[in-house]
């Protein structure tokens, strides 16, 4: 990687300067952070999972005790500390359980990884892991800075994710959403992607809250907040996570559109009062560890009102697309990730600025 290069890729994972930091994050890895909220939490409820016909809970302590079994069988496996590991997609809970064992082990999760090493047929993958120990082997612990995901986006490149930009963002969408751990949060059912599904459980993992995964089928606690991205909907603002301030049916209330992208970690903005206005898709103002900016093509900020390219800054962007040095110079020029979308900027009535993207950029 040139300098050029390696530069424009430090500007763009820093905000207003300030480069991704251990001090700004109390875990120095996602499995610190789960090993830290087991235990806290234990015995209490983690999962809402639907199987056979009806609705299992699942512990904070179960689940650590799959993720070791699961652990367990990836070393069995020959799995060593900074490989790759593919996901399978067979059931959203067996899909958690394989990344967080895949990050126990000090791996990285392909998301679109092709073969995995895991039997995709559910039953065959619950034999694979009964066999195991549920007390797992410690070994070398990931850092902040290593992979942590690879995924394909739109365009068939592979996006590069780290233990940061996973915990750092998880981190500030609880906070922008007010998130404890008397919340339970929802995912959007079996059709929900795996980075969307990665990102909402860091979010609740952070917060402490449950997590349904059952799509709507629980008669359990209120759902606060349903994690959705469905990009073929995003010109009728149906990209929205339904915020903490919902009451009354759980499928109800204000519906919070934002801006998403795998190369931003995911959702990186949030507007929770969208308009009506039908030219531009409102996607609110950035989550604290990012900023965003109108840019002419010369690279130039734009001011409000004038539209440009929509570019984003801060510590939940990506470390950058596996082996396109190419495509790399050209989402990183300037020192920004270039989000290929047409924005503009306008004042809000918290003095901010919110941001609003044509629906063919979207």
């Amino acid at each position: 990687m040139d300098a050029d290069l390696l530069a424009n890729i430090e500007s763009a994972q820093s905000i207003r300067g300030i480069p991704p930091s251990e001090i700004m994050i109390p875990y120095p890895s996602i499995r610190s952070l789960l090993d830290s909220q087991v235990r806290r939490y234990g015995d209490r409820s983690f999962f809402c999972r639907w199987e056979d016909g009806e609705n299992r809970d699942v512990s904070f302590n179960d689940f650590f005790n799959r993720v070791s079994r699961c652990a367990n069988y990836l070393r069995r496996e020959k799995v060593a500390f900074g490989d790759t590991v593919g996901v399978t997609e067979t059931e959203l809970y067996r899909s958690l359980v394989q990344l967080f064992g895949i990050w126990a082990v000090g791996g990285t999760a392909h998301l679109d990884g092709g073969d995995s090493l895991f039997p995709s047929e559910v039953h065959h993958f619950d034999d694979a892991l009964n066999g195991e120990s549920e007390v797992a082997e410690v070994g070398k612990k990931s850092k902040l800075a290593d992979d942590c995901l690879k995924l394909k986006n739109e365009s068939g490149r592979t996006v590069v994710l780290s233990h940061y930009n996973l915990i750092v963002n998880g981190m500030a969408i609880s906070e922008r959403l007010l998130f404890t751990d008397s919340d339970t949060l929802g995912s959007d059912g079996e059709r929900i992607d795996l980075l969307t599904l990665a990102g909402a459980v860091m979010t609740a993992l952070y917060a402490g809250c449950r997590i349904d995964l059952t799509g709507g089928t629980s008669s359990g606690k209120q759902i606060c907040a349903i994690f959705a991205h469905r990009p073929e909907s995003a010109a009728n603002a149906e990209c929205a996570v339904v915020p903490h301030i919902v009451s009354g049916d759980k499928r109800r209330g204000s519906v919070i559109t934002g801006f998403f992208m795998p190369e931003l970690t995911g959702f990186v903005s949030f507007e929770s009062s969208p308009s009506d206005e039908e030219e531009l898709i409102p996607v609110g103002d950035p989550l604290h560890p990012c900023e965003m900016a109108i840019l002419d093509e010369e690279g130039a900020k734009l001011p409000e009102g004038q539209r440009g390219r929509l570019a984003v800054r801060g510590h939940n962007v990506m470390k950058g697309f596996s082996g396109d040095d190419d495509a790399n110079h050209s989402i990183f020029a300037g020192g920004w990730l270039n989000t290929g979308s047409i924005a503009e900027a306008r004042k809000n009535a918290e003095d901010g600025v919110s941001f609003f993207v044509e629906p063919d950029h979207a």
